[in-house]
């Protein structure tokens, strides 16, 4: 049989010569595509002169020893047999002049490759073709190199990457070895858990998508982090756990840290944003402009040295590395994520097609990983808002403002070379806002939705045209602006020029696809002097992105204490009647005894008994809560309502009211009280920061209340929902409005118990929990039939009893 022959790509070869690569980003929006035209362009007038352009090349013979192909496309080949590479740069005018051949080692070693390829003999010559991004301004540089002397350097760039393969190789032998030592890491299995952890790592290792649901204290995380390991690391693999919220994230790096406890078995990373990881005192992201970015490379490999022996490396790792060596952190991060046996992010770093992992995920294999995805009932509302976006007239005038002050005065340079991209911005604002005055022309009759204050949403049919027009000229003023900027040295940080373009740009994108799963919408709010209008993209399902996405792992397992019923969840997630996907659901290891779940028949939640139902509701919440005698949550459908319930509570009853948004350190205080002293009664919303993913063990909650069903309030999001479910034939109000409702619920109710001996009431407050649909939701969940009761005193005697308060 003959030798293996190995293939090379000849970029991947020169991007080490140019000392690996840098992602910084976020500098200049539209950078590429400016780029990638002034590239098409150069092109164009290649082939008008006779040239050839994205020319693949390929060269087989022996290097080092082994039989090696190499292969590439070089950008342009002249009539003459010239090789030509095309580099887009973005200097002053003056400097471009002053440009060398040794300022580009990777470029001009591609293009002298490529010219190699073709004559691997004598002197070989090539040409590099550099384009100014501010005016369009080219130097050529010829170039040349004897052929021995290029072979020698292609030797060198081989071994290098024979280098980078071996460790790549030993890292993943040392994955493998350290798999065997992979133990449980703490001193008893819960109820079920053995078990569970089996059955998560046969599904694994047949390479399944596992949709688990797990009940709340089961010890979800170790129980699905410690499987998806063993079987990563077992075949030189990793693990990226995803999750929705920092409390996931902490719960993830708890297990590393345990599993750790006695020397390192898993080497782990935690991404966060860049720009929340930037210790620069003027965040602007690029290398030309951030000394933490410029000429990082032989810093950057000093850093991950010296986090070689660092097991686990969290934000503030990073950061204080990042401080150290003067390399940007999220760099560091990045670079890690190639590298260690687990890495934790968030949803965006895996699905977001514009957050999402590039080198992982886009340009690398996601075949390398098993995926882990932490509160999944949480991934189908996320993958939503990817697909949706919005366009606000207001932001138009205020966009607009911005640029006079600019214009009259507010720049440095009035009068100088910024007006003519401030002008061409103005320009654009200009077309969109006359998208706005022929609103009644985008109207379609097909959807109409009237809200109590008279807000209308209406469906619509964005003229397209005109959108591209006005965005494509909002992209080069920008482009220019801020090339000029960076030319003359003007640093603007948090730039509203800049983050209305991203948001013209995800608008623009997703009204340019023709998918009946995203609806456009016009909004008609009330105003002073003339109608607030908003243009809107709202998607309706993402469940084809999230099961493509997902189908492209080696394996993956989706978590959640509730991710029942499963034919709407897996739905959700566009993986029904999918070959791979296999469902599991763990069963309780809490003692029935110990959970106390009612159904308070004697109370309507609905709209129209809310006012008439607050007096009895609050006497009962009072009641109920002395009855307990412990922490109690009242988990209520909305801020409005429990804002109302609060008027009708009694005085002097100690209170823990989540009114709002609230700082990290803000909610780490009110748990704290919950925490420490007597019993507090806590006031919070279902679906919030209160009611999922976090821990209240042992008394520090004792019973949950729950105010009705947690439907989503009405809105015309919702109601394209439903319509979009009955096109497919199921039952849209249940998928848009029940169902979401119930799974609110369930979530809030599961921060009771969270251990094997904890013990607490769950009281569902409304007679709809009743209704047989309803009922057999809660009954699957539970595994038994809660208990029905319509009489306030029975519930009080119940509550009495259970708690031991009597006497």
């Amino acid at each position: 049989m003959p030798e293996p022959v190995r293939r090379l790509a000849v970029q991947a070869l020169c991007e080490l010569a140019a000392g690996g690569r840098n992602d910084g980003g976020g500098w200049i929006p539209g950078r590429a595509r400016q780029g990638q035209r002034l590239h098409g362009q150069a092109q164009q007038r290649a082939l008008a002169e006779g040239a050839r352009v994205e020319v693949p090349l390929s060269w087989r013979g022996v290097l080092l020893g082994e039989e090696v192909e190499l292969t590439g496309r070089a950008d342009q080949l002249d009539e003459d047999g010239t090789v030509e590479e095309i580099k887009t740069v973005l200097v002053q005018a003056e400097r471009l002049k002053r440009l060398r051949a040794e300022d580009f080692p990777g470029h001009v070693l591609q293009a002298l490759l490529y010219a190699w390829m073709l004559k691997p003999a004598g002197m070989v010559r090539a040409r590099l073709r550099l384009i100014n991004l501010g005016d369009g301004a080219e130097r050529v540089l010829d170039v040349e190199r004897p052929a021995d002397e290029l072979l020698a350097t292609l030797e060198t760039q081989v071994a290098l990457l024979a280098a980078r393969e071996r460790r790549d190789n030993e890292l993943r032998a040392v994955r493998v070895s350290r798999s065997r030592q992979l133990e449980f890491p703490f001193p008893a299995y819960r109820p079920g858990q053995r078990v569970l952890m089996q059955e998560i790592e046969t599904a694994l290792g047949r390479e399944q998508i596992l949709t688990l649901n797990a009940p709340t204290g089961l010890g979800k995380s170790v129980s699905v982090l410690l499987p998806a390991l063993r079987t990563a690391m077992q075949a030189g693999r990793r693990v990226f756990f995803c999750t929705a919220k920092n409390t996931g994230r902490e719960a993830a790096l708890l297990v590393a840290r345990a599993l750790n406890r006695e020397g390192t078995v898993v080497s782990a990373v935690a991404m966060s944003s860049r720009e929340g990881m930037c210790p620069a005192e003027t965040y602007f992201c690029h290398e030309e402009h951030c000394p933490l970015l410029k000429g990082l490379a032989p810093r950057l490999e000093a850093a991950l040295r010296e986090l070689s022996g660092v097991p686990l490396v969290d934000r503030e790792e990073l950061v204080a590395t990042g401080i150290r060596h003067r390399v940007c952190p999220h760099e560091i991060a990045l670079a890690l994520t190639e590298i260690r046996d687990l890495v934790v992010g968030d949803y965006n770093y895996v699905f977001d097609p514009q957050v999402r992992i590039r080198r992982l995920f886009v340009e690398g294999d996601p075949q390398d990983f098993v995926l882990v995805v932490d509160e999944a009932h949480n991934l189908a509302p996320r993958g939503r808002g990817w697909f949706s976006a919005s366009l606000a007239r207001e932001q138009l005038g205020e966009l607009e403002r911005h640029l006079d002050v600019q214009l009259a005065g507010g720049d440095l340079f009035q009068g100088g070379p910024l007006q003519r991209p401030l002008k061409g911005l103005k320009q654009a604002l200009h077309k969109l806002d006359d998208l706005f005055e022929r609103v009644e022309e985008q109207v379609e009759p097909d959807f109409e939705f009237v809200y109590d204050t008279g807000e209308r949403a209406l469906g619509a049919r964005f003229d397209q045209e005109v959108l591209a027009t006005a965005a494509g000229q909002y992209e080069r003023a920008l482009v220019d602006l801020l090339l000029t900027r960076s030319l003359l040295g003007v640093v603007v940080e948090k730039d509203p020029i800049v983050d209305f373009f991203r948001e013209l740009e995800r608008f623009a994108e997703l009204a340019r696809q023709e998918k009946e799963t995203l609806r456009q919408v016009i909004r008609v709010l009330p105003g002073p002097e003339r109608p607030v209008l908003i243009f809107e993209i709202l998607c309706t399902w993402a469940g084809d992105w999230i099961q493509e996405q997902l189908e492209r792992f080696h394996a993956a397992v989706l978590f959640s204490a509730t991710l029942r019923p499963w034919d709407w969840h897996l739905g959700e997630l566009g993986l029904n009647q999918r070959p791979r996907v296999l469902t599991l659901a763990a069963p309780s290891p809490f003692p029935p005894e110990h959970r106390n779940v009612i159904i308070f028949e004697g109370f309507s939640s609905r709209w129209r008994d809310r006012s008439r139902g607050l007096p009895l509701l609050g006497r009962l919440v009072a009641e109920s809560f002395r009855r307990v005698g412990g922490n109690t949550a009242v988990f209520l459908p909305s801020f409005a309502y429990l804002r109302a319930l609060r008027r009708e509570l009694p005085a002097g009853l100690p209170l823990l009211v989540h009114e709002g948004s609230l700082e990290p350190l803000e909610r780490l205080a009110l748990l704290k009280k919950l925490e420490r002293g007597g019993p507090r009664l806590l006031l919070t919303v279902m679906g919030g920061i209160f009611a999922e993913a976090v821990d209240y063990p042992g008394r520090m909650l004792e019973a949950a209340l729950v105010i009705g069903p947690g439907l989503p309030q009405l809105s015309h999001e919702r109601e394209l929902a439903r319509l979009w479910y009955e096109t497919q034939g199921d039952g849209g109000f249940d998928k848009a409005y029940r169902l979401p409702g119930l799974c609110r619920v369930l979530q809030a109710a599961g921060r009771v118990i969270r251990r094997p001996e904890d013990r607490g009431s769950i009281v569902l407050f409304c007679d709809r929990f009743s209704a047989l649909d309803n009922l057999q939701v809660i009954e699957e969940f539970y595994d038994a039939r809660p208990l029905q009761l319509e009489l306030p005193g029975e519930l009080l005697d119940n509550l009495e009893c259970f708690h031991g308060t009597g006497g």
